[in-house]
């Protein structure tokens, strides 16, 4: 089971600088890599190496690990819908891997910047120190608006025992019926058909717009934030259709082992 530990960092006026510095250094290094990647429709992370891996170093100051970190973000980050183009805000959190991080015992920790590493004291609750040893992979340094420092670091901890399961409900997934359980029962929605049908239309009028504008010399900036808007409302339904749906197969699942 994964866990968020929050750690709140205490750097001197000096590493502060270089930390903000580097956060929005690496931050438009993602957006300008971001641009390539979708002015070429290449999501793949050793081809995006290839390409970029020097540009981003000479370009942006980045040293091999942060151009790596970079390549690998954006790249999976483009991937997951190729219609849109990655934007990143100066102030964005920046992810951190063992490469460029490293604790120095339960109080510190060593960042990687454009000019070095620096050492930061930190602190954390009872609750994260309880969890601290368990620390891995990634983690995000941010930068609260109200100047504060904090790194978000994740954890592994073991998933409780399962208890003994006697009886179970199967459930197969699928396009029209979105979910038919072990008993025969379908759980479907003809509104569901309905407005996958009116997204698929208005997505297609979308592009059709941005092609026209683009082949007449326009630039089709308006319909691509309209197309992100549309992008961003068809996934909260499919979010909130599916949690309502997986919350009915649980509620029949407790009450038949109750």
């Amino acid at each position: 089971m994964k866990l968020t530990l929050q750690m709140q960092l205490f750097p001197d006026k000096e590493q502060a600088g270089l930390l903000q510095l580097t956060m929005e250094r690496f931050n438009d290094a993602r957006s300008w890599l971001a641009a390539q990647a979708f002015e070429l429709g290449i999501a793949n992370k050793i081809r995006l190496q290839q390409l970029f891996y020097y540009d981003l170093r000479e370009k942006f100051g980045l040293s091999a690990q942060m151009a790596a970190l970079c390549i690998r973000h954006v790249g999976g980050i483009y991937s997951r819908d190729k219609s849109i183009k990655p934007v990143f805000r100066k102030d964005a959190a920046m992810p951190y891997d063992r490469s460029i991080m490293s604790f120095k015992g339960v109080d510190r920790v060593s960042l990687l910047t454009l000019e070095g590493r620096v050492i930061v004291p930190f602190v954390m609750g009872e609750r994260q120190q309880e969890r601290f040893s368990l620390a891995e992979g990634q983690s995000d340094l941010i930068r609260r608006k109200d100047g504060k420092w904090f790194l978000l670091v994740t954890a592994d901890a073991p998933d409780k025992t399962p208890a003994p399961v006697k009886e179970f409900i199967g459930v197969d997934l699928g396009v029209v019926n979105i979910a038919t359980d072990s008993d025969g029962e379908v759980y479907a929605c003809d509104k569901v058909e309905e407005v996958r049908r009116h997204y698929r239309k208005t997505r297609r009028s979308f592009q059709k717009k941005a092609a026209e504008r683009k082949r007449s010399g326009r630039r089709p900036k308006n319909v691509r934030r309209k197309l992100k808007d549309l992008s961003g409302r068809e996934r909260r339904f499919k979010t909130d259709t599916n949690h309502c749906i997986s919350k009915k197969i649980v509620e029949k699942a407790t009450d038949t082992s109750g």
